[in-house]
């Protein structure tokens, strides 16, 4: 999260616990931060409801003396709303819950009915995590109309506090690589110089639903010379197996 005091500076507070910064600031900017809020669940699907109250204990810890709060986190914005009601707050909204249930939902069709109903709660208490962030929100910034025009429809929100920002991309220093430098790139990767090459970068989790990209790609008409996941997470070993059985 992020707050801009009265003095006009740039405060980033973070969870110890959740950054691996070391020193007192981040580019230039001073960094404070907070003890870790660690709360439990008494079972995974519940996770969202701990995760109201970890944000609470760490909303206690920022006073309400600066202008605005802006947090990627929707339990942070509605539990600092709830204890500081005059002070203004951003939600940033980089990707909906809301986005994730088609591919959940599929994923989860082979299970019994009772298997499927702790997924269905963690759903809905995401879903109201997310939406009391909205509501409780000035403003919440969305990095896409589709993303924006899903979460007003499902939430019935107002839709003047909901906006769009484009993420922005510095296109002087990532510019793709053409002729001479792009067979070398590609050459250095062991890559042929026709055919197409897809890169992903990212958490290797459930949610993202990598498992179609690769079995999109072993479909593909056109000749797919390469395909580049990089990251980590639970879904890694899952991922590699579904390479390995699509011949990718």
């Amino acid at each position: 999260m992020c707050h801009l005091p009265s003095s006009g500076t740039i405060t980033f507070a973070v969870a110890d616990d959740r950054t691996d910064i070391r020193g007192e600031g981040l580019d230039g900017f001073p960094l404070r931060r907070l003890a870790p809020a660690r709360v439990r669940s008494i079972h995974w699907s519940m996770q969202a409801t701990a995760k109201r109250a970890a944000a609470r204990r760490l909303a206690r810890s920022l006073d309400g003396d600066h202008d605005l709060l802006i947090s990627c986190q929707p339990e942070i914005v509605a539990a600092y709303r709830d204890l500081h009601a005059g002070a203004p707050t951003v939600f940033v909204c980089g990707g909906s819950t809301l986005l994730h249930d088609a591919a959940d939902r599929s994923r989860q069709m082979s299970l019994p009915r009772w298997r499927r109903l702790p997924y269905t709660l963690d759903r809905a208490l995401k879903r109201r995590n997310e939406a009391s962030a909205i509501r409780a929100a000035d403003a919440t910034v969305f990095d896409s109309h589709r993303t924006r025009e899903t979460v007003l429809r499902a939430y019935g929100l107002d839709a003047r506090t909901c906006h769009t920002v484009h993420g922005g991309v510095d296109a002087d220093h990532f510019a793709p690589a053409c002729g001479a430098d792009r067979q070398r790139i590609r050459a250095s990767l062991g890559v042929r110089d026709d055919g197409l090459v897809l890169a992903w970068t990212g958490r290797l989790s459930p949610e993202k639903n990598l498992q179609l990209l690769i079995r999109a790609v072993a479909r593909c008409r056109c000749p797919v010379r390469g395909v580049f996941i990089v990251g980590e997470g639970p879904s890694r070993s899952e991922l590699e197996a579904i390479r390995r059985q699509a011949d990718v």
